[in-house]
């Protein structure tokens, strides 16, 4: 699909270079066959502010991560913003989820090399004294980051809901 904004310089280009082929003054008034091109422009940006502005396609914008579209006109955009927000949301959510997961994993990590260390110290030795400890710290923080993944994904399933909620209302 051609855009209005690479064919309207295009089609000005085109008149200069008419009118300096003849020899005369270019003529720059939109003559019949600019109109209709430019009426079947607007036609086709009312057909696609009203597909790309329906609420579903706010939400699924919100979704993948992308910006809202602020072209839409003021009858739909309440909805369609409404859309996007939500989606908005729940992206930030599994974004958030993503990254303490990532945490819990680096967490489990090490507390993995420090239980190894523990077994190859010898059980009576200081270091040994010493791990025990940074193992019951390091085991306590795992527990923590797994707490608030629990939490991101209680906030996920109830964010769902409205998700499922809206898209049953603007079906």
């Amino acid at each position: 699909m051609i855009k209005r904004a690479r064919v309207i310089p295009l089609l000005i280009t085109s008149i200069i270079l008419t009118a300096c082929a003849k020899n005369t003054a270019p003529n720059l008034q939109a003559p019949a066959t600019q109109s209709a091109v430019s009426s079947s422009f607007a036609k086709a940006d009312a057909r696609a502010a009203k597909e790309n502005c329906q609420p579903r396609k706010g939400l699924e914008a919100g979704l993948s991560g992308n910006r809202a579209n602020f072209n839409c006109n003021i009858v739909n955009a309440p909805d369609y913003m409404r859309g996007h927000d939500l989606g908005e949301r729940m992206h930030r959510l599994k974004e958030k989820r993503r990254s303490a997961q990532q945490e819990v994993t680096q967490a489990q990590y090490t507390l993995k090399r420090m239980r190894q260390d523990l077994r190859a110290a010898p059980a009576t030795s200081q270091r040994a004294t010493i791990l025990r400890g940074e193992v019951a710290v390091a085991n306590q923080e795992v527990e923590q980051k797994m707490f608030r993944v629990r939490r991101i994904d209680s906030d996920i399933r109830a964010l769902n809901s409205d998700v499922r909620s809206f898209k049953t209302q603007h079906s």
